[in-house]
């Protein structure tokens, strides 16, 4: 484990990647940095050190966007899910109750269903 006032050391493909992701997602550089375990600054600071260096082809950065729109997508699910587990069962009895929809009222509708003649086809 390395003592908390040194910094981590990141390989220059490393670097070169995140300045890629900084410069085409069209997230700001705190969600870059978040996103790839970085400090907050540090983007910004790969960003000036390799900006020439880091042009970033067409193609490229167009599959760069979609993997970030699809990393929003991934976060956004996340905290969904989140919620829904945390949520998910007060919601239901809540439901349950304000609709009237418990198990009593179920089987007074199936009876109810059950009790209204047919028609007969001919």
């Amino acid at each position: 484990m390395r003592p908390t006032n040194m910094a981590a050391i990141h390989s220059d493909a490393f670097k070169r990647d995140a300045v890629r992701i900084a410069l085409s997602s069209g997230l700001t550089r705190r969600q870059v940095a978040s996103d790839l375990g970085i400090g907050r600054s540090t983007p910004g600071k790969w960003v000036r050190a390799v900006s020439e260096e880091a042009k970033v082809p067409a193609q490229d950065a167009e599959l760069l966007r979609e993997n970030e729109r699809l990393r929003q997508e991934n976060r956004i699910l996340r905290d969904l899910s989140r919620n829904r587990k945390q949520f998910g069962g007060l919601l239901k009895k809540s439901f349950q109750a304000d609709a009237g929809f418990g198990r009593a009222a179920r089987t007074s509708m199936i009876k109810q269903r059950n009790s209204i003649p047919q028609l007969e086809r001919t």
